[in-house]
């Protein structure tokens, strides 16, 4: 397996990757994963929990500025891949390191998660034959991304990226996506992709506790980065209003994580009483602290379509919690909300519908019926590896 961010679990891509590997290994599979160890880390390093005869780490160092050492490597990723772009030295590495296993181990197969691993896939696709299998959790290449994000589907495309999407179509035995809409996005520009060679396996989440709700004071959290273009200022000013309307309504909001743009709204709205913040905490931490809320919020970017499904919902789910989702009115968590997957949804872009949502919420809580709380089997581990098993 090829997976730059996977273990040790420091930012989003690599929780979602390491409960993957995890979960393959406790099945019997033997892995030797390709990692890199971020400098810059979303999440503090947490203890991890893998069998080392099944798993074996391999890592393979990243610099990220510009040196002698490092122009070499990009013009050596373009003699071999016959593309480069920001990251694709890693890849270089990581493919002298993986034509070494290969010198000494037989695979069955070779998975990639997240850029710039799918070079060294086509590669030892194109000329060792090994079956590959990619994920795509983001849309490639990055100008692909919705706005505000990147510039939309119908972006331009640089053109040595261009230039690699029909190896991409051409070699991949089997596509992963997290989600039908993301895939269903990328399809539009991935010219000779067929729906038959893609699968939607989602993010796991394990189990659901038995959740003893708060009898006193509705407790809502969210967990994770809101760096920009993610913009809690909406939210925050229907929480204002709704306070402006029920003053003595006991509810406590809380931030986990990476929130710088948190603080001066709490200020400016005069919410000290109400919203916390609390610094990143190791992953399995951070899951402690979740358990103990009513409400987990999941806000993302007002993307014109939500096709995107974000780490933090398995999260969520496996903690037992009640989802809203502030989102965009058309996207995957949407759907989600529609299929009775997600108790709450609000529009993202609209304070009045977040503020509604937000009173439906608290009446909820005071009537000790806040909604049921949903797990789609579909996330459970034991179907994930069984999606697995049909490809590998």
């Amino acid at each position: 397996m090829i997976a730059p961010a996977s273990i040790p679990p420091t930012v989003a891509e690599g929780i979602v990757n390491y409960k993957l590997i995890k979960v393959l290994c406790e099945a019997g599979y033997k892995v030797d994963l390709i990692s890199r160890i971020h400098k810059n880390k979303v999440y503090p390093v947490d203890y991890i929990s893998i069998d080392e005869n099944l798993c074996k780490i391999h890592y393979i160092p990243s610099e990220t500025k510009i040196t002698l050492a490092t122009i070499w490597q990009h013009i050596c990723a373009y003699m071999k891949f016959g593309i480069t772009y920001r990251g694709a030295h890693w890849a270089y590495l990581a493919l002298r390191k993986a034509l070494a296993l290969l010198d000494d181990n037989i695979y069955e197969c070779v998975l990639t998660k997240s850029l710039p691993s799918e070079l060294v896939g086509i590669y030892l696709k194109k000329y060792r034959g090994l079956r590959w299998i990619p994920t795509w959790n983001d849309p490639y290449p990055e100008q692909k991304y919705p706005w505000p994000y990147g510039k939309g589907v119908n972006a331009p495309m640089p053109i040595l990226s261009k230039m690699l999407i029909p190896s991409m179509v051409r070699y991949a035995d089997v596509h992963i996506f997290p989600s039908s809409r993301l895939r269903d996005y990328m399809m539009k520009y991935l010219v000779g992709l067929k729906k038959e060679a893609t699968i939607v396996i989602p993010h796991i989440a394990e189990v659901v506790p038995i959740h003893p709700f708060n009898l006193d004071t509705l407790r809502i959290i969210h967990s994770g980065n809101l760096s920009y273009p993610r913009d809690p200022k909406t939210f925050l000013c229907a929480v204002a209003s709704f306070f402006h309307k029920y003053p003595n309504a006991k509810v406590k909001i809380d931030f986990l994580g990476i929130n710088r743009s948190v603080s001066d709204l709490v200020n400016e709205l005069r919410l000290k009483d109400i919203v916390s913040e609390y610094p990143a905490m190791p992953y399995n931490d951070s899951l402690k602290m979740v358990k103990q809320y009513d409400v987990a919020v999941v806000l993302e970017a007002a993307c014109e379509e939500g096709i995107f499904l974000p780490t933090k919902v398995g999260d969520y789910m496996q903690c037992g919690l009640n989802i809203w989702s502030i989102s965009p009115s058309q996207g995957e968590l949407h759907d989600l909300y529609l299929d009775e997957k997600i108790s709450y949804f609000s529009d993202v872009e609209n304070q009045a519908d977040i503020e509604t949502t937000l009173e439906e919420v608290y009446k909820d809580f005071l009537e000790n019926n806040l909604k049921k709380l949903f797990l789609c089997d579909e996330y459970l581990s034991k179907n994930v590896l069984q999606q697995y098993r049909k490809i590998l």
